[in-house]
């Protein structure tokens, strides 16, 4: 069975390194141990894993030290790292933020904090890798786009961070706290007045607490309102709660949170967090921002410009595809089919027919994510590879673009009066092991023939 992900434990006790290696594969990722410094600093770099877990070390700190020449190794200083049963310091909080670290599991880690964690920060990871795959595709179509995924820690101390907190009793030791590193902080009580400010003013960060004195139905809200909005999906955000009290840890990362702290007025904790998840936006930035680079000319569709070319797509799927076939993770494609397309080409003109499959275009771009790739296939036909995806997930994202778009409407131009609805089908299959590009585009077009 495909992997979700290939993934490094670190850890001087090859006994607790095994013990995550089997939690990480009851999840369903790839996982493999290594107890010895250079064997974790060679395995880095030859097997290139999508995450790196650190545990502890027979030398105190020793976990610091190879994190710290992982981060010097251009062959690996890209790959997320993530300390876990770390003694609760000053210095490795610091070192966390310094060596610009994705993640930092305080005390013994239980299985589900690892599990609730290590999702974020792989999402992370496969754009990065997905974004240097399309650059390496885009080069043989004659466009070059340099990437740089090295971060200035020193701007974080000029971004805006909001703090929601409706009547925590802590409310005015955190802001406190929070302003004492220097941020930007903005203090909102209201969560809902926290949702419309965020789409309408520029934060990078946002903390909430979940407390006995807060209205924590709004706290759920707010939470499900960043991940599920189009503008706010990349915004990091952080919740302090107090402990056995809903919602519980399980459910707010599941509503979206990147992280969840119990409140125990450790206040450099928090600051050490903030600081983190303000290096990890700015460099979603920095690996969002290229992928619309990506799309130009020479690789875009002549008729619609935030779609692939079909060629750029078959040769892009090639990659994948031999990617996903060496390091054994799940690759879907989605067919979308709209015949509407087709009908406004033959009842108008081809040209509100482009102006009609822009539209489709702009709303597949907002139901998607930035590692998903969306080409023309055929002249009312459009495919989206997804990788890192397996079936169920993929098809729940397909059946959701159909539902909307064939519930919405769409305009034709200036100088048609009505708006139209269109007809939508689709299908999706994933790869197969020993399939070409063509060979799984060819199946998925009969899978929408067939409704299979």
């Amino acid at each position: 069975m495909s992997k979700l992900a290939q993934i490094l434990v670190g850890d001087g006790n090859p006994n607790l390194g095994l013990r995550k290696v089997k939690t990480l594969g009851s999840a369903g990722y790839g996982a493999f141990q290594v107890a010895e410094r250079q064997s974790i600093l060679t395995l880095a770099a030859t097997e290139q894993p999508d995450i790196i877990l650190l545990g502890r070390f027979r030398e105190p700190l020793e976990e610091l030290e190879v994190a710290r020449l992982l981060k010097e190794d251009d062959a690996t200083k890209d790959i997320p790292i993530i300390l876990y049963d770390a003694v609760q310091s000053t210095e490795i909080r610091d070192a966390c933020v310094d060596l610009q670290l994705a993640d930092l599991l305080e005390g013994e880690t239980t299985d589900e904090t690892l599990l609730t964690r290590v999702p974020a920060i792989l999402r992370m990871s496969h754009m990065r890798q997905e974004l240097q795959r399309r650059c390496e595709t885009s080069a043989e179509f004659g466009l070059n786009v340099e990437l740089n995924f090295d971060i200035d820690a020193s701007t974080s101390s000029h971004r805006r961070v909001m703090f929601v907190s409706e009547s925590s009793e802590y409310q005015a030791d955190l802001y406190a706290s929070l302003l004492k590193t220097g941020l930007d902080t903005v203090l909102e009580q209201s969560p809902y007045r926290a949702a419309e400010r965020l789409e309408q003013e520029d934060f990078s960060a946002v903390i909430v607490t979940a407390t006995l004195y807060d209205d924590r139905e709004k706290v759920v809200y707010l939470v499900n309102h960043i991940r599920s909005n189009p503008v706010l999906f990349n915004l990091p955000s952080l919740i302090v709660k107090e402990p056995n009290i809903d919602p519980t840890e399980k459910a707010l990362y599941a509503q979206g949170a990147d992280v969840v702290i119990t409140h125990d007025r450790d206040y450099e904790l928090l600051a050490t967090y903030v600081q983190m998840l303000l290096v990890r936006r700015e460099l979603r930035d920095r690996v969002q921002n290229p992928y619309f680079d990506l799309l130009s000319a020479k690789t875009a569709d002549r008729d619609a410009e935030l779609l692939y070319s079909g060629a750029f797509f078959t040769q892009h799927a090639a990659r994948e595809l031999a990617v996903a076939t060496k390091r054994e993770t799940p690759v879907c494609l989605a067919i979308i089919s709209v015949p509407s397309i087709a009908r406004i080409t033959t009842d108008y003109s081809k040209k509100h027919a482009d102006h009609l499959t822009s539209q489709i275009v702009n709303w597949i771009n907002g139901m998607v994510r930035l590692s998903d790739m969306i080409g023309r296939i055929g002249p009312s036909t459009f495919g989206i590879l997804m990788p890192f995806t397996r079936d169920p997930e993929a098809r729940k994202a397909a059946f959701r673009i159909t539902g909307i778009l064939q519930k919405s409407e769409f305009d034709l131009g200036e100088d048609v009066t009505r708006d139209i609805s269109i007809l939508v089908d689709a299908a999706v299959v994933e790869f197969l092991p020993g399939e070409s590009a063509d060979d799984l585009m060819t199946r998925g077009a009969k899978a929408l023939v067939t409704g299979n």
